[in-house]
């Protein structure tokens, strides 16, 4: 996935986004959220946005990130059994683990 794909896929079922599309500019996505249209943050790549991602999860329950200690990879955790992820980036390692959370609520629900 790349992080474009990635950052979509959180802004829309993670982070309350909408019609999340790319713009003119070189992997700029824009979409609807809360105030309208605006640009969406970088959540696979930039820190601060992946921290609004780490809240986010928060809200929901414990996270735990550990930063290179496997194979200098950034692990995060959520909950004492829930969904693990490892990636180069803290970022990424967010990203992913908010995707399976995502997943793992939706699974819970039906």
């Amino acid at each position: 996935m790349t992080p474009e794909e990635l950052t979509r896929a959180v802004a829309e079922r993670c982070m309350g986004w909408t019609e999340v599309r790319s713009t003119s500019c070189q992997s700029d996505l824009w979409g609807y959220h809360d105030i309208g249209w605006q640009d969406v943050p970088a959540y696979a790549t930039d820190v601060t946005a992946a921290w609004e991602v780490v809240e986010w999860m928060r809200r929901h329950g414990s996270v735990t990130i550990d930063l290179g200690n496997v194979h200098d990879q950034v692990h995060v955790a959520y909950k004492s059994r829930g969904p693990q992820t490892w990636a180069p980036t803290m970022p990424e390692a967010v990203c992913l683990c908010a995707l399976a959370v995502a997943d793992q609520e939706k699974e819970a629900k039906l």
